[in-house]
């Protein structure tokens, strides 16, 4: 009642002083301008979300069987530069974790809509950024010593570890970190049709990264064998 007020007064002396005028219109651009930021990083919450979530998920699922979880602990790749001892413990950690991302992004997500929900978004999102720092940092160490088997982090596969690794690493790194900013920021309401967009960019964003090796495979040259 006192902001209908306020502006009725304001629209009265408004033709009386340009410079209220100018103040007045600068007042509604700032309004506007915030109102849209925040729609903005409402959408990059939930697509960053979803793409997350999906690769967490995936990841985890993908090492569930006996098999899987086993070429993960002997192949290339976070695991590598642990002592022996420790990576069985490691590796089931390693799902734990995965799995309870997932799990929060999927919840937070639904910060985009309720700032209750922001929290386990916030949370989720610091905890892939640490657990990507530390999977980014033992895949460089493990390049220097110059190991070149397969990484199975996403199931089974042949495709060597490489620095294409290090760059997909990057890249979850750069969501997560879009996803955090986007969790801290957002605050406005959004339209179904641009929610469900944005959810599913993100789950498209997702599946591509973790086919990544079959990409790399699918894109990389490979030696025309010649028959004499």
């Amino acid at each position: 009642m006192d902001e209908e007020l306020c502006g009725r007064c304001l629209r009265q002396l408004l033709p009386l002083s340009p410079l209220l005028t100018y103040q007045y219109q600068r007042c509604r651009w700032r309004r506007r301008h915030r109102l849209d930021s925040g729609v903005s990083m409402a959408y990059l919450l939930l697509s960053t979300c979803a793409a997350l979530a999906l690769v967490f998920a995936l990841s985890a699922a993908n090492k569930a069987s006996r098999k899987s979880f086993h070429d993960f602990v002997t192949s290339a790749g976070p695991l590598e530069v642990l002592p022996e001892a420790l990576r069985l413990p490691a590796a089931y950690g390693v799902v734990a974790v995965e799995a309870a991302l997932a799990i929060a992004l999927v919840v937070g997500a639904g910060g985009a809509f309720s700032s209750r929900l922001s929290l386990l978004a916030i949370v989720g999102f610091v905890l892939a950024i640490t657990l990507l720092l530390a999977f980014t940092t033992a895949i460089v160490l493990t390049l220097r010593r110059g190991v070149r088997k397969a990484c199975k982090c996403f199931g089974a596969t042949s495709t060597p570890l490489g620095r294409a690794h290090v760059v997909r690493n990057l890249l979850l790194l750069v969501l997560a970190v879009a996803g955090l900013v986007a969790a801290l920021t957002q605050g406005a309401p959004l339209q179904p049709a641009g929610a469900a967009l944005a959810v599913m960019a993100g789950v498209i964003g997702g599946l591509l990264i973790t086919r990544f090796d079959d990409l790399l495979d699918l894109f990389s040259p490979t030696d025309a064998s010649v028959g004499v």
